[in-house]
């Protein structure tokens, strides 16, 4: 019984991740798991890091509007700013 090409391909394929895995399970036994974490994860903490640094100036500045000062022209309202 002979099998099409792309069955043959397929097979390769499925053969070659098998053993890709079985690599990676006989290094984990010799070497032990690997302290960085997946590359998945890695990614998704240099994300969180970069918008964590916007929010923080989202932040500052949201502190800051209220602090604006007036311009010099214009009186400040009864019921802004210190008494």
């Amino acid at each position: 019984m002979s099998l099409p090409p792309w069955a043959w391909l397929l097979l390769a394929v499925a053969a070659l991740v098998f053993f890709v895995m079985l690599e990676g399970r006989r290094q984990e036994r010799k070497y032990g798991r690997s302290g960085r974490g997946t590359l998945a994860r890695t990614g998704v903490l240099e994300l969180q890091r970069h918008l964590q640094r916007d929010r923080k100036v989202e932040i500052l500045l949201e502190k800051r509007e209220p602090t604006v000062p007036a311009r010099s022209g214009d009186k400040p309202d009864a019921g802004t700013g210190p008494h």
